[in-house]
């Protein structure tokens, strides 16, 4: 049973994760459609949030534990293996990234951010139209619509 909830709350913190680089583009190019700039600026910096920047620092982290288990064979300890996993470790990397650049983005724009996503939040559905754009549409400004609090908050 304990296993079972485990598996579910990973699951569900796994969830959070790839929800926090799809929001924070989805911030970051609503402020740029807003101001009238080019989205592919905020769609780089979410490729590079997720999962560019989170694996060149577990790159660089791996090459420091391997140097650190070359001294220590060279001194005769056992070298020290890591309790995280390479995913764990990827997934905690991703959230600290991605909520540091929403956390800034927000502190640094919190009413514009409110505007942009209530009138171009959906600028991704630019063009389209049907049943399925419309839906789509419907849950963005949903969702824009219940973080009216930080617009209120500013």
């Amino acid at each position: 049973m304990l296993r079972f909830i485990g598996l579910v709350l990973k699951l569900v913190i796994t969830a959070f994760v790839v929800a926090t680089p799809l929001v924070g583009v989805w911030v970051a190019s609503s402020l740029a459609a807003y101001g009238s700039a080019p989205v592919w600026a905020p769609v780089a910096a979410g490729v590079l949030l997720f999962p560019a920047l989170p694996l060149l620092w577990e790159g660089l982290a791996g090459r420091r534990r391997a140097r650190r288990a070359a001294r220590a064979a060279a001194a005769g300890r056992p070298a020290r293996t890591p309790w995280l996993t390479f995913g764990d470790r990827f997934i905690l990397r991703t959230l600290v990234l991605n909520l540091a650049f929403l956390g800034a983005l927000l502190a640094a724009r919190p009413q514009q951010a409110f505007a942009a996503l209530s009138t171009r939040g959906d600028w991704i559905l630019d063009g389209h139209d049907g049943e399925g754009a419309n839906r789509a549409r419907r849950a963005l400004f949903r969702a824009a619509d219940r973080l009216e609090w930080l617009y209120r908050a500013a």
